[in-house]
């Protein structure tokens, strides 16, 4: 991933069968927009403040993920595991998931305080983190 998300998906695409074991890192603010994710485990990842438009993370597993103020318009879902798991979803926007599971939406929204907006990616980037949502 250090060398950028255009070499990370040209890898993944070479290595469907590695399941990439990402937990505990530290992606705050990250621009991770088209990156290819899936089936990756992304448990208690800080991925706070980081742009995942349009990112597939299909069958990921989320288990106390950090995604506050993370922009997951058009991020594809399908089979996302442990997603009832993830830390905090504050502020992320949603708008447009594809896939997601069965009741993520309403979930994401009223239980954990994700927000479903239009707005373009830098816009829904643009606003503070509040204290100690990372």
């Amino acid at each position: 991933m250090e060398d950028g998300v255009e070499s990370w998906n040209k890898w993944r695409v070479e290595n469907p069968n590695i399941v990439p074991q990402l937990n505990n890192v530290n992606f705050f603010g990250v621009n991770l927009k088209d990156v290819l994710l899936y089936d990756a485990n992304l448990n208690a990842t800080v991925l706070s403040k980081t742009n995942l438009y349009r990112a597939d993370l299909s069958g990921a597993d989320l288990s106390g993920a950090y995604l506050s103020c993370v922009d997951l318009r058009q991020a594809k879902l399908d089979g996302i595991r442990n997603w009832k798991g993830i830390g905090c979803l504050m502020y992320a926007n949603i708008f447009g998931v594809r896939d997601a599971p069965d009741g993520f939406f309403e979930w994401a929204i009223e239980m954990k305080g994700a927000m479903a907006s239009e707005s373009t990616e830098e816009e829904s980037m643009d606003f503070a983190l509040p204290g100690n949502l990372e």
